[in-house]
């Protein structure tokens, strides 16, 4: 028989819990983690999801800021600064509330890629196949990467790591403060999709059909799940379920832990965009022009919005009960997400790939016009 156990004590029933909540508490407000950035897709996980005011009326044109070049990618809005790149091959910082230029830095090649905002710092890769870390305050380089093929995909934070792939087959892991290699993971082909985090786990798409799962920590594979044609599009994650869609006209839902299919969605066309999962519901757009809402648990459709021509590559934003997308018809829409119907849309003058971001109560978007809207 043990030691008797002694009669437990206040400190035991009372004061001990509380120590251990405040340094629970403590823990997560004052301490860096990999969530505290700004970034595509509004997570590490890529979930869509932006914790705003949506809007729900007809909305008014705050600012719109003009380019060389069509924009493309999502804009990061951190700071009060609005962080995007343009096919005129810069990378613009902007004010958030004026549209004034902050400064802007110049790649030599197209910037699709959007930003990551970590520790003042931001990340993107460029089409001269270089990633590039500038300093927030004053655009200046932090440092930069040299990678073998063009760059498409957004980076992400996780782990002391920024994880971005390339069009030379490679998903990197590079230390963020210097961005020296730590590891690279060699797919089938290039790496367009951008990259998810959970878990200890990264997760991405590949031109060669495949979605992967690394360690992040070592870049050794978990699994991976071969679709029926290439990956553009990134993976969206919530919970144990992974979403994914696929040029073989597919919305794929993988098991995170194994890999494995749990449904598998038809549409009529290619899928490019990137899903948005909430509320048990997932929304992605097809290059057959039409936004659709999948139920997540069984993959039957909830509803479908057609937009007018040409495909939605747009990936959508979910912003309480609406649901934000671009379309190549020039419209941006907003949609209940409950039931599809438009609660408005905003004509730009050119293709709308990028996906909107929202930020207390101001959607920001850009436009195959050269230009970045922002709408309240």
């Amino acid at each position: 028989m043990g030691k008797p156990r002694n009669k437990p004590s206040i400190l035991d029933n009372e004061i001990g819990p509380l120590i251990i909540a405040i340094a629970l508490l403590w823990t997560s407000c004052c301490q860096p983690s990999d969530s505290a950035q700004e970034l595509f897709r509004g997570s590490v996980q890529r979930t869509g999801v932006y914790l705003s005011q949506p809007i729900h009326h007809e909305p008014t044109l705050v600012w719109k800021v003009v380019t060389q070049g069509p924009v493309e990618t999502s804009p990061t809005v951190c700071e009060h600064a609005v962080l995007f790149g343009s096919l005129d091959s810069c990378f613009y910082c902007v004010d958030a509330r004026t549209g004034t230029l902050l400064w802007k830095f110049r790649t030599e090649g197209f910037v699709i890629s959007s930003a990551c905002v970590y520790k003042h710092v931001a990340y993107f890769g460029s089409r001269d196949g270089t990633v590039y870390a500038l300093d927030m305050a004053t655009g200046s380089l932090v440092w930069r990467f040299k990678t073998g093929n063009e760059i498409n995909s957004s980076p992400v934070a996780a782990q002391d790591n920024l994880y971005i792939g390339s069009m030379d087959s490679c998903l990197y892991a590079l230390d963020i403060m210097t961005g020296r290699m730590r590891w690279r993971f060699k797919s089938g082909a290039g790496v367009f999709s951008s990259p998810a985090f959970t878990g200890s786990v990264i997760f991405f798409g590949s031109i060669d059909g495949n979605v992967y799962a690394l360690d992040a920590e070592s870049g050794s594979e978990r699994w991976r799940f071969l679709t029926n044609g290439a990956i553009y599009s990134s993976p969206a994650i919530e919970g144990d379920v992974l979403c994914v869609g696929s040029e073989d006209m597919h919305l794929y839902a993988l098991n995170v832990r194994s890999g494995k299919e749990m449904w598998k969605f038809e549409t009529r066309a290619s899928v490019f965009s990137s899903p948005a999962i909430a509320d048990g519901a997932v929304y992605v757009g097809s290059l057959d022009s039409t936004v659709y809402a999948i139920d997540v648990s069984g993959g039957f459709q909830k509803w479908k919005f057609r937009t007018l021509d040409w495909g939605v590559n747009s990936s959508p934003a979910i912003v309480g009960n609406t649901v934000c997308v671009g379309s190549k018809d020039s419209f941006l829409y907003t949609l209940d997400s409950r039931t599809g119907i438009v609660i408005w849309k905003f004509k730009t003058g050119g293709w709308v790939f990028s996906s909107p971001s929202v930020v207390e109560g101001t959607l920001f978007v850009g436009s195959a016009d050269g230009s970045v809207y922002a709408l309240r």
